[in-house]
């Protein structure tokens, strides 16, 4: 069964009890509130097993040693296809 939720408040949802329950998330770069990162970083400061996907059409604020550094599974650059939100899904998913 696929949920999926949209969040425009990240730092009530990184606060948020019921975060346990889901299997993925997918984040953007630029958010009110907060960033992408900093979204995960809270994520997975409670939660070190859940898999994130970041998402950003600026390659110049995100690199691959930054990314291992965070935690976070994979990277989606906009504009976004199947086939990457596929391959960056089965990438984050691979344990």
């Amino acid at each position: 069964m696929l949920t999926v939720i949209h969040i425009l408040r990240p730092r009530r949802f990184a606060r948020c009890e019921w975060r346990i329950a889901f299997d993925l998330v997918i984040t953007d770069m630029a958010m009110p509130e907060m960033t992408g990162t900093n979204l995960a970083k809270a994520l997975l400061d409670i939660r070190p097993d859940l898999p994130v996907i970041l998402s950003t059409g600026y390659s110049d604020q995100i690199n691959e040693e930054m990314l291992e550094r965070l935690g976070i599974k994979a990277l989606l650059m906009k504009p976004i296809t199947i086939q990457a939100l596929s391959h960056a899904i089965r990438r984050a998913l691979k344990r």
